[in-house]
């Protein structure tokens, strides 16, 4: 069974279960998928740090009743929230 490189496909000589050909490849293939991760993290937390900004503007006092067409008007994504 030929195995080959997950980052750059080549051919890999020596151990079995080997799956890099050398850390460079190792080292971006683990780049590759942090960077997938730490994109949708980074969007997720514009939204929340976005959603707190109109929470705090329109309920300085944190007990006022807002209406949701109200936060649906200043951009509130209520899909999240924690």
């Amino acid at each position: 069974m030929e195995n080959f490189c997950l980052d750059c496909n080549t051919l890999l000589r020596g151990r079995v279960d080997k799956k890099f050909c050398d850390d460079q490849c190792r080292s971006n293939y683990n780049n590759k998928l942090k960077g997938k991760d730490q994109a949708l993290v980074k969007e997720i937390d514009q939204i929340l740090k976005r959603n707190r900004k109109i929470l705090e503007a329109k309920n300085p006092t944190g007990k006022t009743k807002v209406k949701r067409s109200t936060l649906a008007d200043k951009g509130f994504n209520f899909n999240y929230h924690t």
